[in-house]
């Protein structure tokens, strides 16, 4: 059975007068038959561990560096969708840096997070020169890669 996710937290929005809170959505979903039970991990110690790998992933993203003086802090750490996973972890922002591999992933990432966050935030006309730069990044970027493939 397909669950429609947006109907299912529209109505515990208007249950709850109008403001989504995730501790009404798991009160609302922890019935068995809601069609939002099984979205959750209802094993108290099964949720217990994943809550406490959530808090050390907060951790490490709190840390932050300075690479340069003139430039704001940044996180040290950074977590690349290819390392995502079972045995995945954070590698220092530096040492992706510094590996080309590895700075062609960050910036990939980094990239698709630009995109995310033009949904979510496009309407915004006074951030239209930051989408447009980034576009431009995205352009540059794929032909460089179509120039790659087509040395080989």
């Amino acid at each position: 059975m397909k669950v429609d996710y947006e109907k299912e937290l529209e109505i515990i929005r208007s249950d709850n007068g109008g403001l989504l809170r995730p501790a009404d959505v798991v009160l609302a979903a922890s019935p068995k038959g809601h069609p939002l039970h099984n979205s959750f991990e209802w094993s108290d110690s099964k949720a217990a561990n994943s809550y406490r790998e959530e808090q050390a992933r907060h951790l490490i993203r709190y840390v932050l560096t300075i690479v340069h003086e003139d430039v704001i802090p940044i996180r040290k750490y950074a977590s690349l969708t290819t390392m995502r996973g079972s045995d995945g972890g954070y590698v220092p922002v530096a040492e992706c840096i510094e590996n080309d591999e590895l700075r062609q992933q960050l910036l990939t990432d980094a990239l698709n997070e630009m995109q995310t966050f033009e949904v979510k935030y496009g309407l915004l006309g006074e951030l239209v020169g930051l989408f447009t730069e980034t576009n431009r990044v995205r352009r540059t970027r794929g032909k460089a890669k179509a120039q790659a493939v087509a040395t080989v």
